[in-house]
């Protein structure tokens, strides 16, 4: 491991603590899926997450990102997460299972 990955990931979730969105957002596209976790979760620590930025992440190819993304979904009652119940990842399945079951109503 690198400690330009360890130190990107520490800057993010830090930024999530320290309300610096930039830096947040600065890595939801980046090569590394862990960085694009760690971003989801510092942008809904500061509240400034976007359903655009949580549909984006549904279809992430890294299904560790998918996860997360379900899982911030759940506080996201608008979301429809008919792609995340149908997803090939099991982990992916069982997260947005859960996150519908915190909504009140389900398409």
């Amino acid at each position: 491991m690198s400690n330009s990955r360890t130190d990107d990931w520490r800057r993010v979730v830090e930024a999530g603590h320290n309300g610096d969105q930039a830096t947040a957002r600065e890595f939801l596209s980046d090569n590394d899926p862990v960085l694009r976790e760690l971003s989801l979760s510092a942008l809904a620590r500061l509240s400034t997450l976007t359903d655009d930025e949580l549909l984006v992440a549904f279809g992430d190819h890294d299904h560790g990102v998918r996860r997360r993304a379900a899982l911030l979904a759940a506080t996201r009652r608008e979301l429809s997460m008919l792609v995340l119940l149908r997803d090939a990842q099991a982990s992916v399945v069982e997260a947005a299972a859960w996150a519908c079951g915190e909504h009140e109503v389900v398409s």
